[in-house]
């Protein structure tokens, strides 16, 4: 596509709720490969990282049904029927909170467990790293909740 017709895009972080969403999404990018993430070597780079956000965000609720529908989203999302919602679809939600103004969409993750949060990284404030380094695989493949995590 032409840079002149390239959708704008922006910094966006996007964070997992809890540790079985983190592990759900791990799970979810390895659909369809030959390994799955008990393959993967503690060393591999794959990393957790932790972070506190800026306070007092309007963000756009996707998890409850209210929000869903405010969104014109089905009901059963992150599903529309059979599948997942087709990722342009909510990519234009995307836009459209972004271009409102709002700092992120709260929603069901795409793992079909928890939830996400994308959040539209902004230059008057910043994310905070709860620690020093990011978190190697071997360090958080067992660990079921952030208090088990030994940093």
């Amino acid at each position: 596509m032409p840079a002149s017709k390239r959708e704008p895009s922006w910094p966006t972080l996007y964070f997992n709720e809890d540790m079985a969403t983190v592990h759900a999404q791990l799970r979810h990018m390895f659909v369809g490969c030959a390994v799955d993430p008990d393959d993967i070597a503690d060393d591999a780079p794959v990393v957790l990282v932790a972070a506190t956000l800026p306070g007092r965000q309007t963000v756009v609720d996707v998890v409850h049904a209210a929000g869903v529908a405010a969104v014109g989203l089905p009901v059963a999302y992150p599903y529309d029927g059979r599948e997942l919602v087709a990722p342009p679809v909510t990519q234009q939600i995307g836009r459209q909170v972004y271009a409102a103004g709002l700092r992120s969409v709260w929603c069901r993750s795409a793992s079909g467990t928890g939830r996400e949060l994308a959040w539209f990284a902004a230059t008057r404030s910043a994310a905070r790293a709860v620690w020093r380094s990011p978190l190697p695989y071997g360090a958080w493949r067992h660990v079921r909740t952030l208090d088990d995590i030994d940093v």
